[in-house]
């Protein structure tokens, strides 16, 4: 009977041993996984944050390109248009980088300035808001209707909705005037009485915090 017992009780110490080393193995297979999770988590966090700033540069290096290119047509420097761009994103959903994009876009039509410049920076915030696009798409196609503003505010109401036809066949006079600023200003005032201040206003509660949030992320 001691025999039986000694035996018993050297097989569970063995048993005991054996638990101990799977324990442990265990334990140490679970410390080198969290190991290579923290690596990967930090590693994915610099490339993202590497990945911002690069998108970050290419947005001012691209602006400062078609600056250049238009030979400051708009009558804005870059420093200003950067810094019209940091104002706009504050004050709506949009980030600086979108909104250096679509400022570029509407650059490149090359026939668009000054104020109108400015306004249409506005707008096309507040048409991608009302449309739910990006503001460099908006940007695009409110630069396409100033171009050629009587072809342009009818594309234009196929979104934001029924014009006055008086409105719109003023437009095409002024145009076949040869009057172009005078239809750009036309084409706005219409937009802005119909969609101005959308990006605005839209910008608050949940959308604003968020907003603010994925812009301060970038920043880092």
């Amino acid at each position: 009977l001691l025999a039986n017992i000694a035996r018993l009780r050297s097989d569970m110490r063995q048993a005991q041993g054996i638990v101990e080393k799977s324990v442990g193995a265990i334990e140490a297979r679970v410390s080198k996984l969290q190991n290579i999770f923290a690596t990967g988590f930090v590693a994915s966090g610099f490339l993202m944050v590497a990945r911002q700033a690069m998108e970050a540069e290419q947005a001012i290096n691209r602006l400062d390109a078609v600056v250049r290119a238009t030979g400051n047509a708009s009558g804005y420097t870059a420093d200003q248009l950067h810094s019209l761009a940091d104002a706009m994103a504050a004050a709506t959903q949009f980030d600086d980088e979108d909104i250096r994009a679509a400022t570029a876009s509407i650059l490149k039509f090359g026939n668009v300035h000054g104020e109108t410049l400015k306004r249409a920076l506005q707008l096309s915030a507040d048409y991608a808001a009302f449309t739910g696009t990006n503001v460099t798409s908006a940007a695009e196609a409110l630069g396409k209707a100033l171009s050629s503003p009587a072809q342009g505010i009818e594309r234009l109401q196929r979104q934001i909705g029924y014009l006055n036809p008086a409105q719109v066949e003023a437009i095409k006079n002024m145009q076949e005037m040869g009057d172009i600023a005078g239809a750009q200003s036309a084409v706005m005032e219409i937009l802005t009485q119909k969609i101005g201040g959308v990006a605005e206003a839209m910008n608050n509660g949940y959308t604003k915090a968020f907003g603010d949030a994925k812009k301060a992320s970038g920043e880092f």
